[in-house]
């Protein structure tokens, strides 16, 4: 079972994961761009997705600051060192 506030997490988290895959296309775009004339479009969507990405990162921080449990597994999380194969 999730921890309190958990379960309200779900929607901007899918929403976040959702929207850096945008950005990631977007900036594979931009990259096959350069010799036709859209890369001022994609430039103002890559803005777009730039922003509404940190916004809901934003949000989502401050939920888990709002909710003990969570922020604690957060922290706890962020501990644990990163190994590599």
């Amino acid at each position: 079972m999730p921890p309190a506030g958990g379960a309200a997490l779900q929607a901007p988290l899918s929403r976040r994961r959702a929207v850096a895959q945008d950005l990631q296309r977007e900036r594979n775009r931009l990259e096959k761009a350069d010799a036709t004339d859209t890369p001022a479009l994609i430039r103002h969507s890559i803005g777009f997705l730039e922003k509404q990405l940190a916004k809901l990162q934003q949000d989502i921080d401050s939920h888990i600051n709002n909710h003990p449990g969570l922020k604690e597994d957060r922290e706890l999380l962020t501990r644990i060192p990163a190994t590599s194969r």
